[in-house]
């Protein structure tokens, strides 16, 4: 085997164990701060990448910039989805904040469904 292929496959490793590190410090942090399961945490992800693709590729967009406005983006949209969603079902019981979450995973899914389908 190459000594190239066998350096990639480590960085393929370490790239994608990091990037779930990172998926689930935020759902630990989401909990232990909110109290809230929030299921639509994978989709947020997901439409981060959606965002960045459509701003870099479809646009043109300069990749640096792309990324900024990606977060700021979805920092946007988790900021009304706590603000307007899961804050009112704060001291509601748990399921309440699980059913919000997997609908708002549903939409999500749906209407980056859509979108990718009329690209």
């Amino acid at each position: 085997m190459d000594v190239v292929l066998v350096a990639q496959i480590i960085v393929n490793g370490l790239v994608i164990g990091f990037t779930y590190i990172l998926i689930a410090l935020g759902l630990t942090m989401l909990f232990s701060i909110m109290g809230v399961f929030n299921f639509a945490h994978g989709e947020l992800y997901m439409l981060g990448a959606f965002v960045t693709y459509l701003f870099w590729d479809q646009l043109g967009v300069n990749y640096f910039l792309t990324v900024l406005l990606s977060i700021l983006i979805i920092a946007l949209l988790n900021f009304l989805l706590e603000r307007f969603i899961f804050r009112p079902l704060r001291d509601k019981p748990i399921h309440a904040s699980f059913l919000a979450s997997l609908g708002i995973s549903m939409v999500i899914s749906s209407v980056t469904l859509s979108v990718s389908y009329t690209h």
